[in-house]
Order: structure tokens, then sequence, then C-alpha cells
């Protein structure tokens, strides 16, 4: 607000404006679907739910995804026991179900998930536990989402055939799915803070982008065309890549960039930013509650103002970006993390990446060429969970919001102008706010909710002693 106030340019202020009453509009209207939307209490119902098979995730005999009510159009997530009757369709499914619609539960316990924000933040207000499935059978009309979602589907079964880890890796990076498997196998990624390179960077909007001009321009289509051809490509490959909120940010900046260049309008690399932020929250106005999107948006932010930097200055100060939300959400850091970063991406981006992608095309008539480059992933996973496995790990806590901003803008003060003050002004910051928080001033008396009674926690001031108390299960009298 203070920078468009002092451009002193009416237009932008006029422009400034007119978009903040739009962005009100849209916050009133969701907050009003929001009431609408809820529900109290549990209710027992018999409905029919169109869910796509590519979104729904298996563990043991039981299934759960998000679906659609074929009847009012509202979405809901849907828990499932009967898994091998769901598993064996492709298409996009009507299920007829009997059972239990209820509220998500509530954090009960401070800075422990909520499942109710999170998939509040999606549009998803309610849960349905089926208790009989009735029917199961393929939706007969597909529209172009039905289509797009059965193609999804087709290329996770491909990808599945793909030599091991190598079909980890596709499906992460390319169709959007990381699940238990990829966790286990990549512990060293999320560990080291490298899992941006799979979710949030959209460096595979780039490879793939790249992909379709060169094979556009094998065909001599023309720049016109190919540009067109891209603007029609990339929202179908935001479905079929997961819908992700990175995956929007990448693909909104591709096309905002493809619309100026035929208008003919020279934009910076910070006005590109600005609208694709005002566009997604226009598309999905709560999305910046979600980690991912808050991260996403920060380290593209960072990236316009570093790009000058040498790499390895450049990769101190992304990450010096990306801490103050890491802290905040995650409560722990890896020191290894800016070196892990430092040495990975490059080889990420100039050597895996490509690999991967040639890997993935080529398999049926070079499965060679994928044993071959399932066998260097296996070595850079291993490398990988090594450096993440050595001593590092710092479990900071989580610092009051207030002082997680004051970080925030103390990072963007030091990458506006780098000095020893400054730099070492910021580390003092951090090393204040950690001993704060491991050796408070003031005691603490705090009740957890384990769901068989609570416990309690009594901590004095400067961590003298901390004494836990566990009151056991609930009492049930009258009860044999």
């Amino acid at each position: 607000m203070i920078r468009i106030i002092r451009l002193k340019n009416a237009l932008v202020l006029k422009i400034t404006t007119v978009m903040v009453v739009i962005f009100c509009l849209v916050y009133w209207y969701r907050y009003q679907e929001n009431q609408t939307n809820r529900i109290q209490g549990q209710q027992t119902v018999t409905q029919s739910v169109l869910i796509y098979p590519d979104n729904i995730k298996y563990s043991d005999d039981s299934f759960y995804g998000i679906g659609t009510i074929t009847d009012t159009g509202k979405q809901i997530m849907v828990y499932g026991s009967d898994a091998k009757r769901v598993k064996r369709y492709s298409k996009p499914i009507i299920m007829n179900v009997s059972g239990v619609v209820q509220p998500f539960d509530e954090a009960r316990n401070f800075n422990q998930f909520d499942a109710k924000e999170y998939y509040e933040s999606m549009s998803v207000y309610s849960r349905l536990t089926v208790k009989q499935l009735n029917s199961v059978e393929v939706q007969r009309r597909f529209s172009i989402i039905d289509s797009l979602h059965y193609l999804r589907m087709l290329m996770l079964k491909y990808t599945n055939q793909l030599p091991h880890p190598l079909n980890l890796y596709a499906s992460s990076l390319f169709l959007g799915v990381m699940d238990n498997s990829f966790n286990d196998e990549l512990s060293g990624v999320k560990t080291l803070g490298l899992i941006h390179l799979f979710s949030i960077s959209g460096l595979h909007v780039f490879y793939i982008v790249n992909l379709l001009k060169m094979i556009l321009g094998l065909f001599r289509v023309t720049r016109e065309k190919t540009r067109w051809a891209t603007l029609i490509f990339l929202p179908t490959y935001f479905v079929i890549a997961g819908s992700s909120i990175g995956l929007m940010r990448s693909i909104l900046t591709v096309e905002i960039g493809i619309i100026a260049l035929m208008l003919k309008k020279r934009l910076t690399s910070l006005d590109v930013f600005s609208i694709t932020l005002m566009a997604n929250l226009l598309i999905d106005p709560e999305m910046l509650l979600q980690f991912g999107s808050q991260l996403s948006y920060a380290l593209a932010f960072g990236l316009i103002y570093t790009n000058k930097m040498r790499p390895l200055k450049q990769t101190v100060m992304m990450n010096l970006v990306s801490l103050p939300f890491i802290i905040y959400k995650l409560f722990q850091w890896h020191a290894l993390t800016m070196l892990a970063n430092y040495l990975v991406i490059p080889i990420f981006s100039a050597l895996i990446m490509p690999m991967i992608l040639i890997a993935v095309i080529t398999y049926p008539i070079a499965g060679w060429f994928s044993s071959v480059v399932a066998f260097i992933l296996n070595s850079f996973d291993a490398a990988v969970n090594w450096l993440g496995a050595l001593p590092g790990q710092i479990n900071f806590g989580k610092p009051n919001l207030y002082i997680a901003t004051l970080l925030l803008i103390m990072t963007l003060v030091v990458i506006d102008k780098v000095s020893f003050k400054r730099v070492s002004l910021i580390l003092c910051m951090y090393l204040i706010t950690f001993m704060y928080i491991h050796y408070p001033l003031q005691g603490e008396v705090s009740f957890f909710d384990v769901g068989q009674g609570d416990s309690i926690l009594i901590r004095e001031p400067f961590n003298h002693s901390i004494t836990m108390i566990d009151t056991g299960g609930k009492l049930q009298f009258g009860r044999r």
C-alpha cells in the first residue's frame, strides 16, 4: 500500500481500489457460502456421489477421496471399506451409498493439524463414512473434466509400470501424486526441505512447456499458434497434474507471460507475480491459508529479488525467505538445508528432471534407458537420505505470528542490501526467538486432549522443571 501511494500514479491507485472492492465482494460471497454449507451434528443419508478414481487413495481394504454429491453439486470427503470393489475402475464412477455425514473434527490442541480448516479451504465441508456401498457404476456422460481425470488415471497406471523409483518420481512430478511410499522412499527430501522441487517450484511446468514447443517446432508450427496451443494445453495439464496450489501459480505465471507477449505489453517479473497473485486470489480466495501456497508465493517473490545474485548467495537468501514460514508451520529446520539446496537444485534441474522426462516418454521402446535412470535415481535417493540422516535437525519451536512476520520483513531488508550489520541483526533475532521459546520467562500450564482424557504439562520459568501429569482414561460410571 505504501509503495502504491508513493508511486503517485492515479491509474494505479484507481485499479488498486477497484481490485480491493472486488476482493472484498469475493471474500463476502465465499464467507456466506461457507456458513451455508456447514452442517451441524451427524446425519444418516443415502445418496449418490461422483468420484474420480485418480483422486482415490487406498489403505489396506479401505479407501477415501473427495467426491461430488450428484444432487447438490457439493464436494464431500468419502471414507469407505470396500476397496477391492472400487479399485478396479479407471473411469469416473457414481457410487450410491448409505452412511453417516458429519463435519470434520476441529483441532483439539494448540498447533495440532486442523482438518476442518484445511478441507474448508478446498470447499469441502463434511465427510461421509460409508456404511453400505449399494451400487457402483461408470458415469455415462463424460464432460471435459471427466475425460481429463480418466486420462490422468490411465497415466497413473502407466507410471506404475515404470522401474522403481522412477515410478515415484514420474507420478509425483508430472501427476501430483505423493503417497506414503514417496515419503518412505524420499525421507531425506522432506527432512532437507527439498520437497519444493516436486510440488511447489513448478519446475516441471517449465520442462513440459519446452517439450510442447519442441514438438510443435518439429512440425514447423508458427510461434503465434504455439502460444495459443500452450494457452489451451496448460489448463488441461493443471487437471492432469493434480490441481495443486503451487501448480496453479506456475501455470498462471506462464499464461500471463504469454498473454502479455501476444498483446505486446511489456511486463516486469514483479508485474507478472502481482497479476498471478490477484488472479489466484479471485479463483481461490482461501488458498493463502495453505502452507504450500504461502511457501510457493514467498519463494517466487524471493526469486524476483535474488535473480541477479550468484548461485551460492541466492541459495542462502532463498532459504532465509522460506525459514519464517517453515518454523512457524513445521516448527523445525535442518542445518544442512542450505547446503542441500545448493548442491541438489542444479543437479536436479539440469540432469535429473530431463532424464526422468525422457525415460517416461521412451519407456515403451527403450526400457533399458528407464532402468538406467532408475539406477541413477536410487543412487540419488541414497545420497539425499544419507545427508538428511546426518545430525543437524533443529527443533526450533513455533514463534509468535508477529515475530515470524518481523523475521520475514527483516529477511527482505537483508536481501535489499546485504551488510554485516543486517545479517548479524537477523541472526540475533533468530537466536533470541529460539531462546525465548525454549527458556520462557513465564511459567506455563497446558492441557492436552489425547483422546482418553486430558494430560497436563507444567513448565516453570526458564524450564527449571517440566512436569507431565497423565490423568488417565475417561471414567464410565454405571457400566461394567
